[in-house]
C-alpha cells in the first residue's frame, strides 16, 4: 500500500544478535500487558538459513492530513531519489516527513575510536556488516488488532 525501504538483518547465530532478538521478544511480552488479551499479534524473528533475522522498515511517505497546523513535509534526499520518481509518485496526497527519514552512515576507525560519516544508501550491499538504529512501535491493524513493528531510523556500514 505504501512504498517503503527495508533491511533484513541476521547475526548468523552470533551471541550479541541473539541477545538483541531476546530483548525484542521481551519488549513484545511487556507490550502484551498494555492491550486486551489476544489483541497484540505475535512477533517472532524471521528465519534465514536456520538463523534468526529481523526486518526493519520505514515508509517513504505518509498521508497528508488536512489539519490546521502548517505541514512539516520535507524533500526526499537526492541520494535516495536521484530522479525524483518517488516524489512524482507521492502526488499531492502523500508527503515525506521527518519520521520517514532514514539516515545512512559509514563507520570510520580512527585509532581506538570510531566515528560515523554520512554516506549514500547505494554503498550498502547484501552481506555487509552493519549497525542499525530503529524505533519499536505498536501499530493498530484492521480488525482492532495491534502489532509490534521495527521502524528503520539509521543504517551504518561497519565492514
Amino acid at each position: 500500500r505504501f512504498l517503503s525501504q527495508s533491511v533484513m538483518l541476521t547475526g548468523c547465530g552470533g551471541v550479541e544478535f541473539e541477545r538483541i532478538v531476546a530483548n525484542l521478544k521481551d519488549v513484545h511480552a511487556r507490550g502484551e500487558r498494555e492491550f486486551h488479551q489476544g489483541q497484540l499479534l505475535d512477533w517472532m524473528p524471521t528465519q534465514v538459513h536456520g538463523s534468526n533475522a529481523i526486518e526493519l522498515s520505514n515508509r517513504y511517505f505518509q498521508r497528508k492530513t488536512s489539519s490546521w497546523t502548517q505541514s512539516s513535509g520535507m524533500q526526499i534526499g537526492c541520494n535516495v531519489d536521484p530522479n525524483r520518481i518517488l516524489r512524482k509518485l507521492a502526488g499531492d496526497k502523500l508527503e515525506h516527513m521527518e519520521d520517514n527519514e532514514v539516515k545512512y552512515y559509514q563507520g570510520v576507525a580512527e585509532g581506538e575510536k570510531k566515528r560515523y560519516i554520512k554516506t549514500k544508501p547505494q554503498v550498502f550491499h547484501v552481506s555487509d556488516i552493519v549497525e542499525a538504529r530503529c524505533s519499536i512501535v505498536f501499530m493498530s491493524c484492521k480488525g482492532g488488532d495491534t502489532k509490534m513493528k521495527l521502524i528503520l531510523r539509521a543504517l551504518a556500514l561497519v565492514n
